[in-house]
Parts: C-alpha cells; structure tokens; sequence
C-alpha cells in the first residue's frame, strides 16, 4: 500500500525543486540528502528535543530546524517562494488555520504545491469532538490568533478519549447523557486552563479537526471568502487501517477553477466516507490513539509538575495510569 507521505511528493522532483517542511522532528518525509529542504518549526532545534515525548525515538534524532516561525510571516524567512511545502500532522496544531494557510501561499511559487497529511477524527483521541466550523475559523482569523484559544484547549482536553471510536457518544451529542468520565475532569480541566490564561502560557493543542468530507467543506467554505488560494489537485481519504488521510493543493493567485476542483474531490470520496467504522478496523488505531494520548499527557504533566499547579493534575495523572493498565490488560 503507498503511504500518504509518498502520496503528496509522488509528483515533485525532490532532486530539482526546492521546499519546505513544517514541523518534521525526527521523523521528515525529504532528508537533507535528497532534495533542497529546509526545515521549519516553531523553535530551536535544542528547545523541541527538550520538550521530545516520543517513546519509540530519541530526542537526538530530531532534525536541525533551519527556520523559526513565530511572529513574523513565513515568507520573510526565505530568500525567494518554494516549489513546495510539506506538513504531516500540522494543520490541526495552529491556532489561525487561514492565516496559517494564507502565509504558506505567500511562500509558494504560484504552482507550487502544499502537501498535506491530516489526522481522521473518528480514528484519534478526537472521535467525540464535532469537526471544525466555518465561524471558528473566521473568528481564530480576524482575532488573530497565534496560540490556542482556551476554547480550542478545552474541548481538546475535556472531550478526548481513549478509544478512537464514539459510537455510544456521537459528536452530535445523544440522549443517553455525557460520558461519565468527561464529568468528572471537567472541574480539573477548568482551574487548569484558567491558571493557563491568567499566566497567557502557550499550550498545544488540536485545534482544527476533520474527516476528509469536512477537510472539503472547509475549502468551500473559505474560497467563498476568497481566503483559500489554492486549488485541490488530489485528496487521498483515509484507508481501513490508517488514521489519516492525504491532500495535495496547488496554489494559485485567483482562479475560478478552485471551486470545480472542490466538487471534483468531493467525488472521490465514498457515499459511506462519514459512516461509522466497524469495530474491526479500529483495532490499530486504538493502539495508536493510545501511544498518542500516553505521550501528550506526560506532556502535560511535565510542564504542570515544574509549576504551583500541581494539585489540578489528578485527574490527568490518573488517565496516564488508566491508558497504560488498558494497553497492558492490567485491571
């Protein structure tokens, strides 16, 4: 099976064409040896292996980040726009999705093409979360954001679960009531992103989240504002067995050829592309959603530990607990 890091270089001459690679790790999908790549991050090299939480690699693996994106705009950064950029698992991270958008086209030649892996909602830790909306992207935009709403913190923290399927919850809500479980972190979660606006510490979060269906909602949505300048060359949805899915656009100045490649997309897409997913095929990414979730609390609990709050992490203490007992079968 190709993979949707092959899927959105398959059609770039790595050798010939220059690019860049937002938020690459230790994990980039170009290596230095094979194409002209910078990499891009929103800190130091030395800073991201001391925040490193991945239990499979060392913090020594991440790659030398050649450019910091804070507050100034991508494109004052390089010399001259790029053939093309690439992000895997990036998009759901920033706090303005169409400013981030709109700053990437700035650093793209016209043509060039922005490569695209996005996690899959209903098989992450976000599977009880509604997708994105066209108001919560307007607002992040004209607000400006450049860090994490504490709504975007909230709903991340207090909706995540375990299991990477929301059969018995959908994120529509349901009549049966909320989860227990998410009642029961609610007070926590509270005094935590309270103490996190009253000291304004930035803190990750999934902001943004999608199915391939709402990923092309939300291209119409903001090419009707005239704030998506790109078309979709190809959108690659998500395969029984993975957790993500792959989009390949292509930035353009002002076309009106960016609708109709929108409704072409929408055709590759299944009737059944937002059904339900049989319990069958959740397997591995429960495991994944496990990994994942484990990695992001310790996250949290390291930042938390070294500050006076640490009285608010019970709660998360606990899920750390809880996620491991369930990956090893221990009661």
């Amino acid at each position: 099976m190709v993979s949707n890091r092959s899927r959105i270089v398959e059609n770039i001459d790595i050798r010939a064409a220059t690019g860049l690679e937002i938020g690459a790790l230790h994990n980039p999908i170009v290596k230095k040896e094979d194409g002209h790549i910078l990499y891009v991050d929103y800190a130091p090299t030395e800073t991201l292996r001391q925040t490193f939480r991945y239990p499979d690699a060392s913090p020594d693996s991440i790659v030398e980040t050649d450019i910091v994106w804070g507050q100034a705009p991508l494109a004052d950064s390089i010399e001259q726009p790029v053939d093309y950029i690439l992000a895997s698992h990036v998009i759901e991270h920033v706090p303005d999705l169409i400013g981030w958008l709109n700053e990437l086209r700035a650093a793209l030649k016209d043509g060039g093409q922005l490569g695209l892996i996005v996690p899959d909602r209903r098989f992450t830790f976000d599977a009880r979360r509604n997708v994105s909306s066209p108001g919560e992207m307007v607002e992040a935009y004209l607000l400006g954001y450049r860090r994490p709403s504490i709504r975007q913190i909230f709903d991340a923290a207090a909706l995540s679960t375990n299991t990477p399927t929301a059969e018995d919850w959908p994120a529509n809500g349901t009549t049966a009531g909320v989860p227990e479980e998410i009642l029961e972190r609610l007070p926590s979660l509270f005094d935590w992103v309270r103490t996190l606006h009253e000291n304004q510490h930035y803190q990750d979060a999934h902001c943004w989240v999608f199915t391939p269906a709402s990923f092309l909602d939300m291209c119409e949505y903001l090419a009707v504002l005239k704030l998506f300048p790109y078309e979709i060359e190809r959108i690659f949805p998500t395969e029984a067995g993975e957790i993500d899915f792959a989009v390949r656009l292509r930035a353009v100045a002002s076309s009106e050829a960016v609708k109709d490649s929108i409704q072409t997309a929408r055709r590759t897409l299944t009737p059944q592309e937002d059904d339900a997913v049989s319990p069958a095929q959740n397997a591995e990414r429960q495991i994944y959603a496990h990994d994942v979730r484990i990695a992001a609390l310790q996250e949290e609990i390291t930042q938390l530990k070294a500050s006076s709050s640490w009285k608010i992490t019970a709660p998360i203490r606990a899920a750390v607990s809880l996620l491991r007992n369930q990956t090893t079968g221990k009661p």
